[in-house]
């Protein structure tokens, strides 16, 4: 009687009701309700037979900017869900289309106003950046990686990367100047190189040899 009370009277039903989620940004591109209606799903279901783990990869899987899901019961009738959201870093430009990615590289839908806020990435196919067929080389890690080097003020500053077919690497900034990086070495001394010299006045900041910057 126990078990049948356990596992399938609803008296430890899960209702849509009781499930919390938290977590999601108000500019992501998934809600509370998009997850609550897709748990709802089991409602009826007792809490103990829902498998969490499952869930989680459910939730992962159904909704893309979700990057990891922790789901708790909350008995008698809950779920308590939190979210962790992808954050977007920049946005890849493919045939005139541009794609979200965050610091892993792992492309996500996001709003558009979020998209127009994000650097966009530009890679000149090439054994450096990817190839003709479309398949993605290491190009989209060299621009994540220098925009990861950039402090906040300058990385806000940023509108586009490119990479070019030999792997060297340019910022356009809002502004309409421009940053010659070079490749992809020593990106934390040129990024502190960049930071120190980029209130100098010139439409150029060549930071390819961080300890020689040239300013045009």
């Amino acid at each position: 009687a126990l078990a049948w009370i356990i596992f399938f009277s609803p008296l430890l039903a899960l209702r849509a009701s009781d499930i919390t989620v938290s977590g999601i940004p108000a500019n992501a591109a998934v809600t509370a309700e998009d997850v609550t209606a897709a748990l709802a799903e089991r409602s009826g279901i007792p809490l103990p037979r829902l498998d969490t783990e499952a869930l989680a990869t459910e939730l992962s899987e159904q909704f893309p900017p979700i990057k990891e899901a922790q789901l708790r019961r909350s008995y008698l009738h809950g779920l308590e869900v939190t979210l962790t959201v992808r954050e977007p870093v920049a946005c890849l430009m493919d045939k005139g289309s541009c794609s979200a990615m965050d610091r892993d590289g792992v492309s996500f839908p996001v709003l558009p106003e979020v998209e127009a806020s994000l650097p966009r990435v530009s890679l000149t196919p090439g054994p450096a950046t990817r190839s003709e067929d479309g398949n993605d080389g290491p190009g989209i890690r060299i621009a994540l990686d220098v925009l990861s080097s950039l402090k906040d003020d300058v990385r806000a500053q940023v509108a586009g990367v490119s990479v070019s077919d030999s792997g060297r690497v340019g910022l356009d900034l809002t502004s309409g100047q421009k940053v010659i990086w070079g490749d992809a070495q020593r990106s934390d001394l040129k990024a502190a190189a960049l930071a120190t010299v980029i209130t100098v006045p010139g439409q150029v900041y060549d930071v390819s040899e961080p300890t020689a910057v040239v300013v045009h």
